[in-house]
């Protein structure tokens, strides 16, 4: 695209209205062994590139995306397509607004399950975050699902609305449905904090960018706190032998997940 002041184009590039005029590609045949790398964030040392497949990143993502509206998992293309049109049918296609980077799992995943059932993701314009904004922009574009980082984000959101409260200025708040965090703890206080403010269902996610779900804590009011996690479909604890920790045994052990995981760090086994 050209900028102003004009700038020749760098090599290999395509100007903008070249594009515009040329005839379209052919489809691109897909399949679920397309590869998706997505990048740590580097808290256990230099950000490595995770090798997800497609079939597994869908597996992976089959409760947020489903099990969170009481659907069925999918089967097949034609039956995702048809789920998407039943839920945008029935009015409740989310709208999500992420505020943690797209570059990690935790808002990328969520935009995609988002986009999986039709519904659309709302950005703010400003690159750091702001909670006042955040909250103008629920109301403004109706947002139903936050995407957030446990207390980095979740307690200035909750002090926000507090504040707005409390200056008689309250944000409408009635489209939010849901908060969801993930990457980050997000502690109890902190929850309940923002249940006072808004009930609503806060989802909180144990997962990393190389594999999971492997947990989830759920509320909807004060009254469910504190809530404990509860193992996602597909998820074990293993003891130091990698044998099943029984159930309600009080044995501590590592978390493992049995469904779709990636293939592995790209040129770092």
């Amino acid at each position: 695209m050209d900028d102003e002041p004009s700038a020749p184009l760098l090599p290999g590039a395509v100007a903008f209205g070249e594009l515009l005029g040329a005839e379209p590609l052919p489809p691109t045949e897909r399949s679920g062994a397309d590869e998706m790398f997505m990048y740590t964030g580097g808290t256990t040392g230099l950000p490595k590139g995770v090798v997800w497949r497609q079939r597994d990143l869908f597996d992976c993502q089959r409760f947020p995306t489903y099990g969170t509206i009481g659907r069925d998992y999918p089967t097949s293309v034609d039956e995702v397509v048809r789920i998407a049109v039943e839920v945008d049918a029935a009015g409740t296609a989310p709208r999500c607004l992420p505020l943690t980077p797209l570059m990690h799992a935790t808002a990328l995943f969520s935009v995609m399950d988002t986009l999986l059932l039709g519904g659309a993701a709302v950005f703010l314009p400003q690159r750091s975050f702001d909670a006042a904004a955040t909250w103008r922009a629920v109301q403004h574009d109706r947002v139903q699902r936050l995407i957030i980082a446990g207390n980095a984000i979740g307690v200035p959101l909750a002090d926000e609305l507090a504040r707005a409260a409390a200056q008689g200025r309250p944000y409408d708040t009635s489209s939010l449905a849901s908060v969801w965090s993930s990457g980050m703890a997000w502690s109890t206080d902190a929850k309940r904090m923002l249940l006072r403010q808004h009930p609503c269902h806060l989802l909180d996610i144990l997962g990393s960018s190389e594999g999971g779900p492997y947990a989830y804590a759920q509320a909807h009011t004060v009254d469910d706190l504190p809530s404990p996690f509860r193992l996602a479909a597909g998820a074990v604890v293993l003891d130091e032998n990698l044998e099943p920790v029984p159930a309600g045994s009080g044995m501590a052990g590592v978390l493992a997940y049995a469904g779709g995981m990636p293939a592995g760090y790209y040129k770092d086994p």
